[in-house]
This record gives structure tokens, sequence and C-alpha cells, in this order.
């Protein structure tokens, strides 16, 4: 007859629970793995999902309404950022009703339902689960939305700060500084001082993300936002990735670069012409401008090869001429390549302290352009700058009383903005809204 010992019942019983033990460690792994990389997919959905509403918002701002303009620019741009519909378990849809017998879009849910200027975009998909497949959970679903209206999104960004390197002060708010966004700021460094906000200054927004980490002695960043972290960055629970650049999906100006290309009495290899009061119009200026005295703007694109724009002088101003608005185009004097060497082919823009400048970007009066409602455009193509506080670098040195209304899109850039007198009261300060959205690869914001 067989015989069990105690210490054979025992070893049974260590086998069993090493087991379960085993089962248990693989399930909270599974877990670990899973959600991180869930909430990786979710932020890049959600990316995708802000880029979609707020394209076909731009469409249905600039006259463009109609359901099947809307959703395929939408759908487009869902689709450059890696989420295109119908592709493996992805779906993008974009919300629509009917009015009349047509097809029109308007949000069904959430914010601003019935609304034929709003756009209520959707991004559905699923990935393979790893660990937690041992527990018969094959695969995750996930789904984001994402409202904006007439250009104005629902919660969503409007700063971009779209530089990835390992260096501080990406996003930079020097002493003494306020910046005011109602919607949300997202930085993409990883330096563990990408954010940083000097002594005395403050940052208030809905939301304020950096990929990195923080610094802010002796100062405060503010979020309206319940709930979430102020900042989240690295050391959240739930850390932000990068975000992609929102206006990827818009073309640049088509700039052919050839000699007889130059207009208003410029060339090729011209330094910047100089403009001494008066209006002056669109078109292709070789060398880029300078400009002294009260100059207006009539309306159209403006493309500065080569040299910049530069606003000089206390006593001088730049505006609008007309109602139409105005976009103002930056590039190489030939074409950029992104190399270095393109640095004695291009120049920034120079907005000095003194001046008074009230610009409106272009809009769409029954002839649409398609770079309604951008302001400064700079070519994705040019030098990059190599560090935040080097040149070339744009600046936005303007009085505290300049308007800018309009998108502000430097993606390879530096922006500088604004400076102000310090014995100002109240003390300068940046105030935007989605309507006026900066997308930059370093953002210096400075009193």
């Amino acid at each position: 007859m067989q015989q069990y010992t105690i210490h054979s019942k025992q070893r049974g019983l260590v086998i069993i629970f090493a087991t379960l033990a085993m089962l248990v460690f693989l399930i909270i792994a599974g877990l670990v793995i899973d959600t991180g990389y869930a909430y990786y997919k979710y932020r890049q959905a959600q990316t995708a999902a802000d880029a979609a509403a707020l394209t076909g918002a731009y469409e249905i701002k600039n006259g463009r309404d109609t359901y099947n303009n809307v959703s395929t620019k939408a759908l487009a741009a869902a689709a450059e950022l890696g989420f295109t519909s119908g592709t493996d378990d992805t779906l993008v849809t974009i919300e629509s009703s009917t009015v009349g017998g047509n097809q029109v879009v308007s949000p069904t849910t959430g914010a601003y339902v019935g609304d034929t200027s709003a756009v209520r975009a959707t991004v559905s998909d699923a990935f393979p689960s790893f660990f937690l497949s041992v527990i018969g959970i094959e695969q995750i679903d996930y789904s984001v939305s994402a409202t904006a209206r007439g250009g104005v999104g629902v919660s969503n960004n409007c700063i971009y700060v779209l530089g990835e390197e390992n260096t501080e002060k990406m996003l930079y708010v020097t002493s003494d500084s306020q910046l005011i966004a109602n919607c949300g700021i997202v930085a993409n460094s990883t330096s563990n001082n990408g954010l940083y906000v000097s002594s005395g200054s403050s940052i208030q927004a809905t939301t304020v993300e950096t990929v990195g980490g923080t610094h802010k002695s002796g100062s405060t960043i503010t979020c309206s936002v319940e709930g979430a972290d102020c900042p989240t960055d690295k050391n959240s629970d739930n850390p932000p990735t990068k975000v992609a650049d929102p206006l990827a999906n818009i073309a640049a100006p088509n700039v052919s670069y050839t000699d007889g290309e130059c207009q208003h009495g410029t060339s090729p290899g011209d330094d910047q012409k100089e403009i001494n009061g008066g209006t002056i119009n669109p078109g292709v200026y070789c060398g880029g401008l300078l400009i002294k005295g009260d100059v207006k703007m009539n309306d159209g694109l403006y493309v500065m090869r080569g040299g910049g724009l530069s606003v000089d002088g206390s006593g001088s101003s730049l505006e609008n001429a007309g109602s139409g608005g105005v976009t103002i185009y930056n590039t190489c004097s030939k074409a950029c390549t992104g190399s270095e060497d393109d640095m004695k082919d291009y120049w920034q823009i120079e907005l000095k302290s003194g001046p008074s400048i009230d610009l409106e970007a272009t809009k769409c009066n029954g002839s649409c352009s398609g770079y309604e409602g951008i302001l400064f455009f700079a070519d994705r193509n040019a030098p990059e700058s190599p560090e935040p506080e080097k040149e070339p670098r744009n600046y936005f040195d303007s009085s505290a009383s300049s308007s800018f209304k309009g998108i502000i899109y430097l993606p390879s850039r530096v922006l500088r903005s604004p400076v102000a007198p310090q014995d100002l009261v109240p003390r300068p300060s940046l105030s935007l809204n989605t309507c006026t959205y900066r997308v930059v690869r370093y953002l210096i914001f400075r009193a």
C-alpha cells in the first residue's frame, strides 16, 4: 500500500500556493503593463480626436461647412496622426444630424448638441492585451471624443511647445511674468526642468502638461479643470505623453524660389526692404521687410523669402488696412532643407518693444485661401533653433497694447513673447484662447 507522509502533503501544498502566487503576479504585471499601454494609446487617440474636431471647426468657421467637406478634412487630420478610420479596429466618427433632408455636422451627445457650428469627433480603437490574455481578456477597447465649435475648442489646448529635447526651459516663464490661457498648455520636453516658471511668475490655464519635469520655485501654476494634477508631469500618477503637431495637416504656401517670383522691387539676396510709412500689398518679398513709421497691410498672403520681418522704432506701428486679414509666411531665400546651412538664408520675425502692432489673420469672405485664422506661419523646414536662448528666435516684444488675432504657427522656431516696461501696472500678461493659439518649438514668455 502506498503511504503519504505529512512532508509529501506539504510539498504538494507548496506547489499549489506557488502556482497561485505566480498567477496573481502575472495578473498584477498584466494590469500594470496593459494599463500603462492603454493610457499611452488613449493619449494618442485623444490628440487625434482633438485635431479632427479642430480641423472640422476650422472648416465651418471659414464657410466650408458641408458635411462631406468637414468630415473628409476631420478624418484626414486623425489619419495624419495614425488613426485611419476603417483600418483594423480603428473607427473615427463625426457626429451628424438631418436638417431639412440634408446631413449636417452637429453633435448628438456631449457639448453643443444640435449646434451646426460645432464638430464632435470620436476615435474608437482596440489593441491586443499582453499578460491579461491569460485570464481571458484578449483585447482592450477604448474610445475618446473631442468637441470644437466654430474654431473654438472645448477644453482643448491652445499652447503647444513641440520641442522634445532633454533641454531645460523649453517652456520658460521669466521672473514677474503672468501667462494666462483660457485653454490647455502642453510641452513635449523630456527635461526635468522642461517647464520652468521663475520666481514671482504665474501660469493660469485649464490644464498644464509637460512630458518632463517642472521647476516652479517661488511661482504658481493654477488649473481650472478639477481633479487633474497641476501641472501634470512625469512625476504624476498618470504622466503625459508627447503630443503631435495639431496643424501638421495644413499645407504650406507654394513658393517657387525663382528669380522672377520676387515682387515689389525686391530681388534674390537682397537685404530687408525698408518701408517708411504708407500701405503695402501682399506678395513675395525677397530679403524680407523692415517696417518703420506707420504702416498698414492690405489683405492677403505676405511671403518673406529670406530676411524675415522686422518692426523697429518706438514711433512705428503695423496694422491691417482692410477687414479681410493677413497671413505672413516666413521662409528661406531658397528652399529650406532644415540644415544649419540655411541659417544664412533665413531670418526670424523681430517685433521690437517700441512699436504698436494690431494685426488680424486672414478671414474667409466668400473666396478662401486655406490659411484662414493663421497670422504667422514659419516654414516647417527652416533651420531649428539649437537652444531656447540662442538665435535664431522670434521676438514678439511689442508693446503690451499690441494685438495678435490669429494663430502663431512656428513649429521649428523659438517664440519669445512679450516684453513691456517693468513699471507697467498691472504687470504685462499674455492672454490666449483657442482662437489665438500658439504652436512653437520653444516658448519664452517674459515681461
